[in-house]
């Protein structure tokens, strides 16, 4: 990994760390979204405090926020998706998420990650996004755990898409680890779903 841009990705990092949700929050209301719903600073639960106008802002600037991290190696002259090398901007996405999750500048208590996770991928790999994620939500859907779980779903079947499009072992790497990330951070919503269906089949 020796071509991996380190210093770009701490700066993926700290911008990820970057809070889209919890100022826009702390500007409506003064209060602070970590402490409603989820208690997550993310696009779905601003969305509950200040409803659907704040939770596409939101979604907006946390896909803006992955996209730059992705395309940063480029920019920067240090390889990309242009240039047909994915590892330094697959490391910059986990970077990002990573910020996301847990950033340094709220006490590494932020959000969950998906947000940044597809405006990443759109810009690194639109190819391997869209038709697992149909997959996925298609999948769930018809198991009726909901849109959220099926994107999750999705999320992991474009593993081997990437795999098949770029042979890229570090792409693939920290593309697995970003993945990892998003689905810990949302290990309530796979709870909730699980432990109602434990429920349902044990009354």
């Amino acid at each position: 990994m020796e071509h991996i841009p380190w210093l770009t990705v701490l700066f993926a990092y700290l911008l990820g760390s970057i809070s889209p949700g919890w100022f826009l929050v702390r500007l409506k209301t003064g209060g602070d979204v970590r402490g409603q719903g989820s208690g997550a600073t993310g696009a779905t639960n601003v969305g509950r405090m200040l409803g659907g106008r704040g939770f596409a802002i939101v979604l907006v600037l946390d896909m803006a926020k992955g996209a730059l991290a992705a395309a940063l190696p480029w920019l920067l002259g240090q390889g990309g998706v242009i240039s047909g090398d994915l590892a330094p901007g697959t490391a910059c996405v986990l970077a990002v998420v990573t910020g996301h999750v847990w950033p340094v500048f709220l006490k590494f208590h932020g959000g969950k990650g998906i947000g940044c996770f597809l405006g990443a991928w759109l810009v690194l790999a639109p190819l391997s996004l869209a038709a697992p994620f149909a997959a996925g939500l298609i999948f769930w859907k018809l198991l009726h755990k909901g849109l959220m779980m099926g994107a999750l779903c999705g999320m992991v079947a474009q593993l081997p898409l990437l795999w098949l499009l770029t042979r890229d072992v570090n792409a693939l790497l920290f593309a697995s680890l970003t993945i990892a990330l998003v689905l810990f951070a949302h290990r309530a919503n796979f709870q909730k779903a699980f432990g109602q269906q434990v429920v349902q089949k044990n009354p």
